[in-house]
């Protein structure tokens, strides 16, 4: 535990600051693509949540690259692939919790998008930053 608390370091909570931006940017991109999706233009909300969270994945993946991880130099294919790993669980995820919440739940599917998005958020974090980014980062540092 304690070596837990020493590695969490002033770049890892800059990181997780940078994350959270990028989230709350990816959040705000698939709430408002999945509303016009949705509402406007009448798509299935199943439909409406795959595409609007396939925007994010894009957004996420360009964003904490380049500005919260800093990784220039990568393995890109490698990276990517882990990068689409962990989203594409991530969107497993936000689709099993937007069916639980819509259909057995029988939320308003608005705010189960936005609450299955942030939850979604939290452990793309922990995959980007444990996982994915995690040998690239060692060499970087």
């Amino acid at each position: 535990m304690k070596k837990l608390i020493f590695k969490i370091n002033k770049d890892t909570l800059g990181q997780f600051l940078k994350f959270a931006i990028v989230g709350i940017l990816n959040t705000i991109i698939t709430v408002t693509l999945f509303f016009l999706l949705y509402k406007l233009c009448n798509i299935y909300y199943i439909f409406s949540t795959i595409l609007a969270y396939s925007a994010g994945i894009l957004n996420s993946y360009l964003w904490n690259k380049y500005w919260t991880f800093r990784i220039k130099k990568s393995s890109i294919v490698r990276e990517l692939l882990k990068f689409l790993t962990i989203n594409l669980i991530g969107l497993g995820l936000n689709t099993i919790l937007m069916i639980i919440f819509v259909e057995i739940l029988k939320s308003e599917k608005i705010l189960a998008q936005i609450f299955t998005v942030g939850f979604v958020m939290i452990l793309n974090f922990l995959g980007s930053k444990f996982w994915v980014f995690k040998k690239i980062m060692s060499n970087n540092s």
